[in-house]
């Protein structure tokens, strides 16, 4: 028998209140409670909605809801909320004892009268835009100047506003760390014009983004005109560890019969870890800020110099103690945090540690929650990280089959889009045997019929490579255009075209047909038959013509004036 330990996500619940507001903006006594039910894991709906309550003076409130597709935020709305004369409280309390021990709380929702316009809430909202949000019992008016009747202590830049319904946003320029104190002072106004009742001031904590990485730009090819420059962004962060995995190039074709060139599945089958290097951030771009997505880059070229004909694969990642995040538990954290991220470091067998083998780690008093917060190792894993497959090549293929069997390929430069002579093209089939080498003309394209069905074209010119799988999942999707076109007949096509689309009882009509004869199986000035048929179906005219001009044959024609309307 083999006994093994394993460990599920832990699941429990978070229930967060986002604001009250006016079902109808001209009726304020029938409100709604919004918010959102959190969890960790997916749960089921119907068991979700039996957590949650809602009463108000003793009475149940009935609750909407709106789970959303990841089936773990639930969106909820308290409906049928009374505001009157006077003041009076709803009561949310939720009871998650199926989930976790400590998913259960209680919240009480003040809910002022109708004549008190007062500020219910403000939240700092940490994303990309850093921003306030603060929430009134009252639709707010909107053309107002909300300059100086809104302010943050210690800062004297300029405050955007936004005003949505029972909300305004304030966005201060840059990012903002610490604790504020807001002011909302009794000039703000609701939308019939009453001002608040009183100024409201609340203490918020402007917090520093989470250290994070995120790719910029798409794609893998990378040519290679000015260097191989690889880009990333970051926050939050005063260094990386770099780690390049090589798929090596007799491994390629191997690596293709499973992934895609952006995919990175069973990847220990065709190449290793070939090195590990740290780069301090402000090396890499001395002007960024690292309390604000800041962009870096590092230069690949004398890595691909080496072999220029691999694929790699660039990782980065960072450690716990290269975040700039603060934590009270700062000074017992562990420096190194279970990742084994250094120059090269090398495990039992000789190979470079990777970042990515990490991905399972559990320590001491671990919680699946700890894998969003940086101030627990359990963030500085493998699912916080980057990586992209990186070719260096000026190749670019675009391939086409014919409804005969037939294949076009044409070659070009990607930094000049001009067409490649003399490429080698390789074909060969999924069991990576070579069914025909061929070379592309003078215009960069190349056109052959193959025996068999091939899996991959290999394309060679001037010691770089270019891919391009041919099966047919891998081909661009058609769906949305009409691309059936006129399939040949024999050898030969056919067009019709008149010098407009309408004409009107009694016009004359002149028309073209265009003969197309590539293989010249017709001899010269060969007749074609015409016949117009009226919107009836009853046929009008007949026309055996064999005057052209280049396979151009013109056919003039007169209707009647009592003809009849339609389509002809």
């Amino acid at each position: 028998s083999f006994e093994f330990d394993f460990r599920t996500k832990d699941q429990h619940l978070n229930v967060s209140v986002n604001g009250l507001e006016a079902e109808d903006i001209n009726d304020l006594t029938n409100q709604v409670l919004k918010g959102t039910v959190y969890t960790a894991d997916v749960a089921r709906s119907e068991k979700i909605e039996a957590v949650l309550t809602a009463a108000q003076g003793g009475s149940n409130l009935p609750i909407r809801w709106e789970h959303q597709n990841n089936q773990r935020d639930h969106k909820f709305f308290v409906e049928k909320i009374n505001r009157g004369e006077q003041a009076s409280e709803v009561v949310l309390k939720w009871n998650g004892k199926d989930f976790s021990k400590e998913s259960k709380g209680e919240r009480k929702v003040n809910i002022p009268s109708l004549n008190n316009f007062q500020l219910m809430d403000a939240r700092v909202i940490q994303g990309q835009d850093q921003y306030i949000e603060l929430n009134f019992s009252d639709p707010v008016k909107k053309s107002q100047n909300l300059n100086g009747l809104i302010s943050i202590d210690k800062y004297n830049g300029r405050l955007k506003f936004i005003v949505d319904r029972n909300t305004i946003r304030v966005y201060p320029k840059g990012r903002l760390i610490g604790e504020r104190m807001v002011k909302v002072r009794t000039g703000v106004k609701n939308a019939a014009g009453v001002q608040l009742s009183k100024m409201g001031e609340w203490n918020l904590s402007f917090e520093t983004l989470k250290p994070q990485l995120r790719l910029a730009g798409n794609g893998v090819i990378m040519p290679n005109s000015d260097g191989l420059i690889f880009p990333f962004e970051a926050v939050g962060l005063n260094a990386v560890h770099i780690e390049i995995f090589k798929i090596f190039d007799n491994n390629i074709l191997q690596f293709l019969q499973t992934n895609s060139l952006d995919q990175h599945y069973e990847l220990e089958r065709v190449g290793k870890v070939l090195m590990q290097k740290k780069f301090e951030l402000g090396d890499l771009n001395p002007q960024a800020d690292a309390n604000s997505w800041g962009r870096y880059a590092i230069d690949l070229k004398d890595l691909v110099d080496q072999d220029p004909n691999a694929i790699y694969q660039v990782r980065v990642g960072f450690k716990q103690n290269n975040a700039v995040y603060p934590c009270s538990n700062n000074d017992e954290r562990s420096d190194d945090s279970g990742l084994t991220v250094v120059n090269a470091s090398l495990n039992t067998d000789g190979e470079i540690e990777s970042i990515w083998d990490d991905s399972y780690y559990y320590y001491d008093g671990y919680r699946w929650s700890h894998r969003e917060d940086p101030c627990f190792p359990a963030y500085y894993r493998p699912h916080n990280f980057v990586r992209r497959n990186v070719l260096a090549s000026n190749l670019g293929l675009v391939a086409k089959k014919g409804r005969d069997g037939s294949l076009f390929v044409a070659a070009s430069d990607l930094r000049t889009t001009d067409p490649l002579s003399n490429v080698q093209l390789d074909f060969y089939n999924y069991a990576q045997q070579l069914i025909r080498t061929v070379y592309t003309s003078a215009d960069g394209t190349a056109k052959i019929e193959l025996e068999e069905r091939p899996f991959i074209v290999v394309a060679s010119n001037q010691g770089q490579k270019g891919y391009l799988r041919l099966l047919d999942p891998n081909a661009l999707p058609l769906s949305r255009f009409d691309v059936a076109g006129a399939q040949t007949q024999k050898g030969l096509k056919g067009f019709m075209y008149g010098e407009r689309g309408v004409w009107r009882p009694g016009d004359s009509l002149y028309l073209n047909f265009i003969l197309e004869d590539k293989d010249g199986k017709l001899p010269a000035n060969h007749p074609i038959h015409f016949e117009l048929y009226d919107p009836r179906g009853q046929i009008q005219k007949k026309l055996t013509t064999s005057k052209n001009v280049n396979n151009v044959y013109p056919l003039a024609l007169a209707t009647s004036p009592d003809a009849p309307t339609g389509n002809w």
